[in-house]
């Protein structure tokens, strides 16, 4: 049992309860906000939607998250809204009046998250537009509407807030002053925030995050360690339920340094983070791009990319992503720290090369790797778009001087037991010229390398195919001056 401090809606909470109670079952059965739906228990559907908010260096940053795999402990000092925390006293907000105006609600269980997944939206994106408004909804599902009268209450909202001029409103307490006025959110959302920033007033010193880990007690050697906790709440949760982890979220292991020689990634930092930080996206153009086939957007709010790392998926999104960089690991521990090769760090299924009590800490990538010449290309197949596992995916990383390939990283997942650095093909590919000729020769050697089964995903045969064909699309993406019919006859 440990002590939880935070803020609910309007109310400061002192919860002593076991650290891995999920926050739903919370929310649902000891607050009695019933609200909050639990559905699939997976954070696929969205029905369980909260908003969530953090206070630090005088800045309040707010995201939706699934509360059915977030662990209380991952909440302790921040605000939670839930649908009652931002209902209006006798009246409908002006999303839920869209909703109704729309016919977008039918049997309304699916209906409380919409509604959180668009008031996070408005409280975290600088500039509303319908685009971005329908993308902050990809995580929530409705089995009834057929999704068009929703779409219609979306771009009604977004036509209303336009008119407003919610755009010249500031992200912060401007922003929830103008939703507050405009009758978007309760005014219980301000009282929260001023109680969030009282019990946030001490400063938190993060100053050497490596000595946290290098000084555990011995008997935590090996813990079962808890980040984003998107994947261990979905497949242990009675195991987790019955254990004491360690929660690294609040360590701060989340960070984008821009480094003279590289770029440095805390292996704590969600795939939110990823997308926003301005470093990454001077580097990484298209990552926001390729982030739409990856989870959904309540989930990339919670996932870590160590989590994603060390969970070693054969099919893991940002592994397969990262793979062609190849970035370099940094692990520690009591005894110090140690560097190694992502591409190496996984050495059979769910086999990884890390020692009693390592700890993820950060992800180098050269800066050489985003030189002008440098190409990038990510792909992946999936039974849906979006918030699907990929049966095959595959990520290019090319540089070209005068059509001849002077470096090469090559990825392909769904196809072997680990996520898979195509070594064999890149060796036979460096140096050539690049031409027609040259692609379907080295998909002999491609296909040599590679080993699918046959799983709920489709069969080996299928993944060979779509592997073949990811192959190709790389190319046919990054060197349309190359006639690629031939190849896709």
């Amino acid at each position: 049992m440990t002590q939880q401090k935070f803020i609910l809606n309007a109310e400061e909470m002192n919860v002593e309860t076991f650290p891995t109670k999920l926050l739903a079952d919370f929310l649902r059965y000891d607050q009695n906000l019933p609200g909050t739906k639990i559905v699939c228990k997976e954070g696929d559907c969205g029905a369980c939607t909260v908003i969530v908010g953090e206070y630090e260096n005088n800045i309040i940053k707010y995201r939706t998250i699934t509360s059915c795999i977030t662990s209380i402990q991952n909440i302790d000092k921040q605000h939670v809204i839930t649908i009652e925390g931002i209902n209006l006293e006798n009246e409908l907000n002006l999303i839920q009046e869209k909703f109704g105006d729309n016919n977008a609600s039918q049997c309304g269980y699916c209906t409380p998250g919409f509604i959180m997944s668009l008031a996070g939206y408005l409280l975290t994106v600088e500039k509303i537009d319908l685009d971005s408004a329908l993308t902050s909804l990809d995580g929530n599902i409705c089995r009834c509407t057929g999704y068009a009268s929703i779409i219609r209450a979306t771009e009604g909202l977004v036509s209303k807030l336009l008119e407003l001029q919610i755009n010249q409103s500031k992200l912060g307490e401007d922003r929830i002053s103008f939703l507050i006025s405009n009758k978007i959110i309760s005014s219980d959302i301000e009282t929260g925030l001023d109680k969030l920033k009282s019990i946030n007033s001490e400063p938190v010193d993060r100053s050497d995050i490596k000595n946290y880990f290098k000084l555990l007690p011995v008997e935590t050697v090996n813990p079962i360690i808890v980040a984003g906790g998107t994947d261990l709440n979905v497949q242990i949760p009675e195991k987790l339920a019955n254990m004491d982890p360690l929660f690294i979220r609040s360590q701060n292991l989340s960070f984008i340094n821009d480094k003279p020689d590289s770029i440095e990634i805390g292996l704590g930092t969600s795939f939110s983070d990823l997308i926003n930080s301005d470093i990454i996206s001077e580097n990484m153009p298209k990552l926001a791009q390729y982030m739409r086939l990856i989870a959904s957007t309540q989930i990339r709010n919670q996932a870590t990319l160590g989590g994603n790392i060390v969970n070693a998926s054969p099919i893991a999104d940002m592994v397969i992503y990262l793979l062609p960089y190849n970035p370099l690991i940094t692990l520690i521990n009591q005894d110090g720290e140690r560097e190694i090769l992502l591409k190496e760090l996984y050495l059979d299924y769910k086999k990884l090369d890390k020692k009693d009590g390592e700890i993820l800490y950060s992800l180098s990538i050269s800066k050489d790797k985003f030189d002008k010449d440098s190409l990038y290309n990510f792909e992946k197949v999936s039974k849906r778009t979006i918030l699907d596992i990929a049966s095959v995916n595959s990520a290019i990383y090319l540089k070209l001087n005068d059509m001849t390939i002077t470096d090469i990283g090559l990825s392909v997942g769904g196809v072997a037991p680990i996520p898979k650095f195509m070594k064999n093909t890149c060796n036979y590919l460096m140096n050539k010229e690049i031409n027609l000729s040259l692609i379907k020769s080295a998909l002999d050697v491609f296909n040599d390398e590679i080993a699918p089964i046959s799983d709920i995903r489709g069969s080996k045969e299928y993944k060979r195919l779509l592997a073949r064909n990811l192959f190709f699309s790389h190319f046919i993406e990054l060197v349309p001056v190359i006639q690629f019919e031939e190849l896709i006859a």
